[in-house]
């Protein structure tokens, strides 16, 4: 459709990943606001930089693990503090 190979747009993803942490910190926690910028600057610099197919779904896969990883490790944690695990 657009002729362009599929993992070339891998910043467009970036952004939309961006775009679901905007919307979680709006909803949940003011944390994920740094998640989200986390996110539109790594696909500022997969652009600026050219950072390509081969590293840029890495990159993609980084960003979204740890913005979904550190907060839920840090939730897990205070619910164990508090005794609300079984």
């Amino acid at each position: 459709m657009l002729h362009q190979p599929v993992l070339s747009l891998t910043p467009v993803l970036t952004v939309a990943a961006g775009m679901v942490f905007l919307f979680e910190a709006g909803m949940l926690s003011g944390e994920f606001y740094l998640y989200a910028g986390f996110a539109f600057v790594m696909a500022v610099a997969m652009v600026g930089f050219g950072i390509g197919p081969p590293w840029s779904p890495l990159l993609l896969g980084v960003v979204s693990a740890v913005g979904f990883f550190v907060p839920g490790w840090r939730y897990y944690r205070l619910r164990r503090r508090h005794g609300l695990t079984p």
